[in-house]
């Protein structure tokens, strides 16, 4: 369990560094959602196995289609 100290250490950090924090929480949503444990893994299983591979399907298109814009930046940064 985290001491009151840590817990008012990370809610500062929190605050000095939104942008950190708001892409840590999507991240860790991110990997959640391709890899569920717990109450989201019991939600999951109710949920239709083509409903859940579409979704894992469109998840993996947006990654997909990023991997390669950055890949393209990356390119163009080598070649200025």
């Amino acid at each position: 369990m985290a001491s009151e100290a840590q817990i008012r250490a990370n809610r500062a950090y929190e605050k000095r560094h939104p942008e950190a924090t708001a892409y840590k929480r999507a991240r860790n949503m991110a990997m959640r959602f391709a890899n569920p444990v717990g109450k989201l893994a019991a939600a999951v299983a109710t949920i239709d196995t083509t409903t859940r591979k579409q979704d894992l399907e469109e998840l993996q298109d947006r990654v997909t289609a990023e991997l390669a814009a950055l890949a393209a930046e990356k390119s163009k940064k080598e070649n200025s």
